[in-house]
């Protein structure tokens, strides 16, 4: 098991090993472009990848838990293999097939993570209020979503 750490200031991604306590140094670092913003992190244990998204550059990269470190490009980088841009993005969540993406304006769409397109699909969901946040398993087919008065469960094939 491991423990992912994005640091914001360093641009970069920390692997440390989970049972392991104390000041350790972690096993992987994976070193991005400096020039880069960086947000958010997500794992998707299913499939060993991490998700990487910067609001300020709009997009989503994704690498192997293993790619490789010091500087060097990634395994997977989606802007060149598969280009997901995502306009005014403030959270997302993957599963085992999907990409979710929550936008500022509370707009819920999502992706299918194999498909080489980069086009979202809008979710039309009956919320009483506005989606406050997203959840998800990355094992499981589908997502928690929360707004201010009600919790909905919405899963896929």
């Amino acid at each position: 098991d491991r423990v992912f750490v994005l640091d914001t200031d360093k641009k970069s991604v920390f692997s440390f090993q989970a049972n392991r306590g104390g000041n350790i140094a972690p096993k992987r670092t994976l070193l991005l472009d400096k020039a880069m913003s960086l947000d958010q992190l997500r794992i998707d244990d299913a499939n060993q990848e991490l998700y990487v998204l910067s609001t300020q550059e709009n997009w989503i990269k994704v690498f192997k838990y293993k790619a490789d470190i010091h500087n060097q490009l990634p395994i997977h980088d989606i802007t060149a293999q598969r280009s997901f841009t995502v306009n005014n993005g403030q959270n997302f969540v993957v599963d085992i097939r999907k990409l979710y993406l929550l936008d500022g304006n509370g707009q819920l769409s999502r992706i299918d993570k194999s498909q080489d397109q980069n086009s979202f699909e809008a979710i039309s969901l009956s919320m009483q209020s506005e989606i406050l946040n997203i959840k998800a398993d990355s094992s499981k087919l589908g997502i928690t979503i929360i707004s201010e008065l009600n919790t909905l469960e919405l899963f896929h094939e």
